[in-house]
């Protein structure tokens, strides 16, 4: 890693420029950021109590240019809707996703709703002016790439027009492409068609794990690629990252359950993070849970967040007294279930990294965890693991974990934290291979 001195000096001659156009998608529509996101939104958050030097930029789809967003964006709540750009059209065309002739439809509504109809500004301006690019800089995409062509598109003509500029994309997984956990004909074409353009406008890809970057080889010339990419490996951080540590909002019936079945529960409880999503594998979990309480009971509860229809999950789990569902719970309740829990359990057939695998550890909590893509190198020896695509495997993960009365001990014996990475150290080793792009 490079010297503070070292990267003061760099710093002087290059810019780091993050793009955050995907978030258009989210924020303008009111979503929850996702799982991505929350990545760029640790690291720009780590780099701003470092002090290192960045800037953030994202399209305008109203002026079609790349804005500066103020570093104040970092500092909003992000568990409610978030409004990054001015009062005008809210659309943009993604190539990727849609033809032609559809991108015209949307965006005569969009123009025709920002003429009849006076939209309401939910949140402060953060645009600071125009994006101009210079030779020296280092644009970095963080996010997910195959909602923002117009930077792909964008990095492309930049770098013709500036030799020195480069630009680096961080590479999460591969799940569109993979056929057996991933069954959307749309967004695989959608993946497709950006991996293709990224063949033609990247400089280097940072992967977020070992298992990403021999995924990113294997796919590499079948879409496009010709030589072997530039990439090398940086890992994600296993500290939890809180989008916000103040409520300011009255606690929704939802919200109040949950902190309700923290201070009443009078037994242990199993935590799982996911959807219903095909590759998340909650089907077989609660398979595996249904069948465990037909032969016996588990003295325990199982907890899951995420959201999911309520009405799909009870449809897979008939038993409903121990089977319970938080959709949207603020990160400080999060942080709490996390902290309580007997141990979690994170079933899914593929990721890019796993997120809730990192944070249970985090949080000193022994997780139950798959044990295909990069999911081992989350956990390493800190975790057991089971086949994903095995019910029986699963249920017996949760008969050892819940009735060994040494197996979840053993395990949280070697939980270390000195052997986690915190946002600080991501950041830092984020920084310095930027910096390092030639």
């Amino acid at each position: 890693m490079l010297s503070s001195t070292a990267i003061r000096r760099m710093s002087a001659s290059r810019r780091i420029i993050v793009d955050i156009t995907d978030w258009n998608r989210f924020l303008f529509a009111g979503k929850p950021i996702s799982g991505v996101h929350r990545i760029t939104l640790g690291l720009l958050r780590a780099w701003q109590e470092l002090g290192l030097p960045f800037e953030i930029i994202r399209h305008d789809p109203e002026t079609n240019r790349h804005k500066i967003i103020s570093h104040r964006f970092m500092e909003e709540d992000f568990s409610d809707p978030i409004y990054i750009g001015g009062n005008g059209i809210e659309y943009s065309y993604n190539k990727y996703a849609q033809r032609r002739a559809r991108y015209f439809i949307e965006l005569a509504k969009a123009r025709f709703q920002k003429f009849g109809k006076k939209k309401e500004i939910m949140h402060e301006d953060f645009v600071e002016g125009n994006y101009y690019p210079q030779a020296e800089d280092v644009l970095y995409f963080c996010g997910a790439g195959w909602d923002a062509p117009e930077t792909m598109h964008a990095a492309r003509k930049w770098k013709a027009q500036h030799p020195g500029f480069r630009f680096v994309v961080l590479v999460h997984d591969f799940i569109p492409l993979i056929r057996k956990v991933y069954r959307n004909r749309l967004g695989t074409r959608q993946f497709r068609r950006w991996l293709r353009d990224a063949a033609r406008s990247v400089d280097e890809f940072i992967c977020i794990s070992d298992n990403t970057k021999a995924d990113l080889m294997r796919y590499w010339r079948r879409y496009g690629g010709q030589s072997a990419p530039r990439c090398r490996v940086v890992t994600n951080p296993h500290e939890f990252l809180s989008v916000s540590d103040t409520r300011n909002q009255p606690m929704s019936n939802e919200e109040f359950s949950a902190e309700t079945f923290l201070a009443n529960r009078s037994r242990r409880y199993l935590l799982t993070v996911g959807t219903l999503s095909s590759h998340k594998n909650l089907e077989r979990l609660l398979s595996a849970w249904k069948a465990l309480n037909f032969f016996r009971d588990p003295e325990a509860d199982l907890v899951i967040v995420g959201d999911n229809d309520p009405r799909q999950v009870m449809s897979l789990s008939p038993i409903r007294r121990n089977v319970i569902l938080f959709r949207k719970p603020p990160d400080d309740i999060l942080k709490l279930l996390y902290g309580n829990a007997f141990c979690s359990i994170f079933p899914s057939l593929y990721e890019g990294w796993g997120l809730p695998v990192g944070e249970s550890l985090w949080f000193g909590k022994v997780c139950l965890c798959s044990k295909t893509s990069s999911m081992p190198e989350v956990g390493r020896d800190m975790c057991p693991y089971f086949d994903p695509y095995s019910t029986e495997e699963i249920l017996h993960a949760l008969t050892k974990a819940l009735f060994q009365k040494e197996f979840i001990p053993s395990y949280e014996k070697r939980i270390d934290r000195a052997r986690m990475k915190s946002w600080s150290t991501y950041g830092s080793e984020i920084h310095t291979a930027l910096l390092k792009i030639t």
